[in-house]
């Protein structure tokens, strides 16, 4: 297909059963981006964080503890030696059981559980807080290396090749399904996803076509109670809602604009995921923060390139955050009044006073506008 060609890399953070909203991040970046090539960006982030075991996970790279335990494993210049040993003293004091799983997770290539990474930090930040400290700087330096090679790929030169999104609920819980039938929680806010990346695409003009590339996770299944793991079909049926068109290749088309979606399975964490998953993973963990927040539009937007180095817009400027709900319907409708072909569909956008996060209804306004202007 001629045209310019994507790929979205997706994950999400939070817990999808809870009340509170979860956030899903996205990387999003044309297929013919130098940097993004498998073994180019492989080989960048292991030279960022070469202590961390590969795949490197978000979450415990803000552990100071697990880089004290990857230490042992893998010494690095970076990370003094001393300080090592010293912590590894207090591990084998306080819990050596507990070290001794992270450390058979690790020599395994493993990720370990997540609350015995939470309880040997916690552990060595009451024994030990100077030492806790200076591996809190060893993880706060690791991070800012990997972030640099994300904001170097999304630098402001480069910004229409590569973007940050984020997605999440305008209200804590309104993507719940709230009957049988209704899509899932994860389902909706990836539809959500998948319409701001449409909006964005469709503002450049021409055709546009953007393969989905999601982690595996588990989604409501048909029976109820039921888990099931998301498959392509799952994504297709998010893209079809994003797209309103019925197809295994999604397509919304206006004139000589036309964005595609081609879903493509899922894909575990393991030694041989594309490393952009990385870095969508981070992108997740970065803006839960923000975007759980109701803060303002330019609050978020601050924190999350504090957070990242690279501001979440894309090439016309436009915020690459969303939300589902009733700000979700807002955005439709400029688009309803942008695009519709029938008078009667071309629906002037209302946004109604309600608890929504202040920056999922300042970005539903914003982008309301942009699609209602000539």
């Amino acid at each position: 297909m001629p045209g310019i060609h994507w790929r979205l890399y997706i994950d999400e953070s939070g817990d999808f059963d809870r009340p509170r909203t979860p956030v899903i991040g996205a990387l999003l970046a044309r297929q013919d981006h130098p940097g993004i090539s498998p073994g180019r960006l492989c080989y960048v982030l292991s030279h960022a964080a070469p202590h961390v075991p590969w795949p490197i996970h978000g979450f415990f790279l803000h552990q100071p503890a697990m880089h004290a335990a990857w230490a042992c494993a893998a010494p690095h210049p970076y990370i003094p030696p001393a300080g090592v040993a010293a912590a590894r003293r207090v591990f084998l004091e306080r819990n050596s059981t507990l070290l001794a799983r992270i450390e058979a997770n690790i020599q395994a290539k493993r990720d370990p559980a997540r609350a015995d990474a939470q309880a040997l930090d916690g552990l060595l930040q009451v024994a030990d807080p100077v030492l806790h400290s200076v591996f809190r700087r060893v993880a706060n330096e690791t991070v800012r290396r990997v972030v640099d090679v994300l904001s170097g790929l999304a630098a402001p030169e480069g910004v229409s090749e590569c973007w940050v999104l984020g997605t999440a609920e305008g209200e804590d819980g309104d993507a719940i399904p709230s009957e049988p039938g209704v899509p899932d929680r994860y389902l909706t806010l990836l539809a959500c996803l998948l319409q701001r990346v449409m909006d964005s695409l469709a503002l450049c003009g021409g055709l546009q076509e953007v393969e989905i590339l999601p982690l595996e996770r588990d989604v409501a299944g048909p029976m109820p109670g039921r888990r099931i793991r998301l498959h392509r079909g799952h994504v297709a049926e998010a893209a079809r809602r994003a797209t309103g068109e019925v197809s295994e290749r999604p397509t919304w088309r206006r004139g000589q604009t036309s964005v595609t979606f081609v879903p493509l399975d899922p894909v575990a964490w393991n030694q041989r995921l594309h490393p952009a998953l990385v870095l969508a993973d981070l992108v997740a963990i970065s803006m839960s923060g923000p975007l759980r927040t109701s803060n303002c539009l330019k609050q978020v937007t601050d924190e999350v390139r504090y957070r990242l180095g690279v501001e979440p817009v894309d090439s016309a400027r436009l915020p690459t955050l969303s939300a589902s709900g009733e700000v979700a319907a807002c955005v439709a409708d400029g688009r309803h009044f942008r695009f519709g072909t029938d008078e009667a569909a071309r629906r002037v956008p209302r946004v109604t006073a309600s608890p929504v996060r202040v920056w999922a209804w300042q970005q539903a306004i914003t982008w309301a506008g942009a699609l209602t202007r000539p």
